[in-house]
């Protein structure tokens, strides 16, 4: 009988129990009416025909309002029904673009990702392609390859560093940080041509990072395990110089030096040119 009530008024059965409860309202109040109307023509069967037409009177009289209202009370619940349904509608909506939103967002990370691991690659392939060649006096035809370059870059600057700082006709101030970017000045004109490429390539590797909207963190470890300390030590320096001052609030931001032995530095005080975030404290 439910589902035949059901049929009649056109109710789906994927329903929820707030419409159920208002589909049995509902159908009490079908029941209801049709007791009422079987009782009507079970008793009308019995009387006589000469009192029909009073009797059909006072049974109009009753059965209207009766039905008008039994109509009305359907109505309101079928405006329930329909709420509830429409309600329904939307939480299934607000799912559908929860889950396109995911889906979204979940391509754009692979995008990110297969980005981030081109650029990574064309970056060590970049280190692999360094060549350094120097013949002097003290390191007679030194040549080598890759990431052991630094070693010896580190060494070039080093010296330059403290020839500068020592050679009393050189016009120094007492400005150590002064003394640090006259020197690399003197080391850059010499090896540009072996760094230049390799620190735009680096800079532009971790401002991608930064610019991204997916979790940064992993992927900076993952280009931070990749710098040998002479890198961290040639890095630094390049830094507080003209040509990598755009990179110095990276590396402070994204602990680029956590991995460089300070002690390693030309001067003890020189990590206090950089924020403590550098170093990963």
């Amino acid at each position: 009988m439910k589902k035949l009530f059901k049929n009649i008024i056109g109710i789906s059965e994927d329903i929820n129990k707030q419409s159920e409860n208002t589909q049995n309202a509902m159908f009490g109040l079908f029941i209801t009416a049709l007791i009422i109307l079987l009782s009507v023509f079970t008793f009308s069967v019995f009387i006589q025909p000469s009192t029909w037409g009073p009797y059909g009177d006072f049974i109009g009289g009753l059965l209207n309002p009766l039905l008008t209202f039994l109509t009305f009370i359907g109505l309101l619940i079928t405006i329930i029904l329909q709420q509830t349904e429409l309600k329904e509608a939307r939480k299934e909506f607000s799912r559908s673009a929860n889950a396109l939103d995911n889906q979204n967002t979940y391509i754009q990370k692979q995008i990110f990702e297969s980005t981030f691991f081109q650029m990574l690659s064309l970056h060590n392939s970049i280190v692999n392609s360094l060549a350094y060649k120097k013949k002097t006096q003290k390191r007679k035809n030194v040549e080598d390859i890759g990431r052991s370059c630094f070693n010896h870059l580190y060494t070039d600057f080093s010296e330059i560093y403290k020839n500068k700082k020592n050679k009393k006709a050189a016009p120094y101030t007492g400005d150590e940080l002064k003394t640090i970017r006259q020197a690399y000045k003197s080391f850059w004109d010499e090896n540009n041509r072996i760094l230049g490429h390799y620190y735009r390539y680096l800079y532009n590797l971790i401002r991608f990072i930064d610019e991204s909207s997916t979790e940064k963190i992993t992927y900076i470890r993952l280009v931070r395990s990749q710098l040998s300390d002479q890198e961290l030590l040639c890095l630094f320096y390049n830094s507080l110089t003209e040509n990598g001052k755009k990179f110095k609030p990276l590396i402070e931001k994204y602990k680029l030096l956590d991995n460089m032995n300070k002690k390693h530095l030309l001067a003890p005080n020189h990590k206090d040119f950089f924020a403590s975030t550098a170093y990963g404290e």
